[in-house]
């Protein structure tokens, strides 16, 4: 995933060891507790893993 993420370069952003996004699909983000998810336009909700917090509430 790591080099398929790295490929794809300033298009989206790793979210979870597993999961990629596209930084223009994303709307927003929620937060449940501890825990964090971005928001695509498609209405689903992506969990960010704690690792890779820091790169999505750095573009907001």
């Amino acid at each position: 995933m790591e080099d398929a993420a790295r490929e794809r370069g300033a298009a989206g952003r790793r979210v979870h060891r597993a999961g990629w996004v596209a930084t223009d699909a994303v709307i927003g983000t929620e937060r449940r507790g501890q825990r964090l998810f971005l928001r695509p336009h498609d209405g689903r909700r992506v969990p960010v893993g704690r690792t890779c917090r820091a790169a999505p509430r750095a573009d907001g």
